[in-house]
């Protein structure tokens, strides 16, 4: 076992070779879940004298990886290896591997078949299932559309994809994420961050709920490009396939997490997404929520946040909300700009070098702009 009871604690196996790595020979170990339906992709760097671990050490295995705050506590992961490298310094090796959560046949073997009438929910959590991912407790279990899902040669990423932009609710949008133990994440983005915030990043922490970040969080705005590409809302011509009359959508979603009603558009010229055709068997929501889908959650990327905190397990998952409180100039009596709530678009947890502070986890966290 690698780390500190209560603290974190990791271990790693293949094949017959059993908590394999020490924690002294251990150089570096990173995973890295995101929002977007991505699998976990990870690296890794140890050093050992125990030359068979030669013949496991090859494109295509599976690391077996345990992780988490203490022994009653563990997830599991499977971690396929795609890219490695064996080096010999003196009478040891350096072991090197980068891959991926052990699921490539999701992202690699496409599949044609129909699925439905459904929501778009029910086949997303249905096509989870049928993936080997675990279908996270809090997700939905249905939208606001019903239709007949084709899938065409693609892979079951790129279905699924397709499916989560078509996803409608009122006056909401729907995202998803694959987290770093296997759970098949999907919000309903109005649904869930009406509830209150998981945690709160400050730097004065006060008590459980909180956590203490170190240095100072790097803030990016992008909503110049965000808000002209998508943010504003592109109208969208909708064509009924039977009489041939045209109706237009532009989105009109409330912003989830800025306090503005609505986002301003000053001097921006109308921007249009392609023509579609509305046929008789197809449900017109999964067209709107198309349109709804990429204004808010391009909207959502306009301002990130991210910061680093250290020697702390959590269970922090991806769209979990969080509030972040920032000083103005070391002032506790005034807030910065930058304080509020922000949805977490990114994980990276890290154990790194030697010594007490080898753990580390950076999070990247989302919001609209306030303009």
């Amino acid at each position: 076992m690698i780390g500190v009871e209560g603290t974190y604690i990791l271990s790693f196996s293949i094949g017959d070779k059993k908590d394999f790595i020490r924690s002294e020979d251990l150089d570096e170990f990173q995973i890295v879940e995101e929002c977007g339906n991505l699998l976990p992709i990870w690296k890794i760097s140890f050093t050992s004298y125990d030359n068979t671990l030669v013949n496991y050490w090859n494109e295509g295995n599976t690391i077996k990886m345990s992780f988490g705050q203490n022994k009653d506590k563990m997830k599991d992961l499977r971690l396929i290896i795609t890219e490695k490298s064996i080096n010999q310094v003196g009478n040891k090796n350096v072991f090197v591997a980068i891959g991926l959560y052990d699921l490539l046949e999701f992202v690699n073997v496409p599949h044609t078949r129909t699925l439905g009438p459904y929501s778009g929910v029910e086949v997303l959590n249905a096509l989870a299932s049928l993936n080997k991912f675990t279908v996270d407790k809090n997700n939905p279990t249905a939208s606001s559309d019903k239709d007949i899902w084709h899938q065409n040669n693609i892979t079951d990423k790129k279905f699924m994809d397709y499916i989560i932009s078509r996803c409608y609710k009122k006056d909401s949008a729907f995202g998803g994420g694959i987290s770093s133990d296997g759970r098949f994440i999907l919000r309903d983005l109005r649904e869930w961050f009406s509830k209150p915030y998981k945690y709160r990043f400050t730097s004065k922490p006060e008590n459980k709920k909180d956590i203490q970040f170190v240095d100072t969080p790097i803030f990016k705005s992008n909503s110049g490009f965000v808000n002209a590409w998508a943010g504003y809302g592109r109208e969208k011509p909708i064509i009924n396939g039977t009489t041939g009359n045209m109706l237009y959508h532009t989105p009109t979603i409330k912003p989830f997490l800025s306090i503005v009603g609505a986002v301003t558009k000053k001097y921006v010229t109308k921007v249009s997404s392609p023509a579609v055709k509305l046929l008789q068997n197809i449900d017109p929501n999964t067209i709107i929520a198309q349109s709804n889908n990429l204004t808010a959650l391009s909207r959502l990327s306009s301002e990130s946040c991210q910061l680093t905190y250290i020697n702390r397990f959590d269970e922090i998952d991806l769209f979990d909300l969080c509030m972040l409180n920032i000083d103005e100039n070391n002032n506790p009596n005034k807030t910065s700009p930058n304080s509020g709530l922000y949805t977490v678009g990114l994980i990276s947890r890290k154990v790194e070098g030697t010594g007490v502070f080898r753990f580390s986890t950076t999070v990247m966290l989302f919001r609209e702009s306030s303009n």
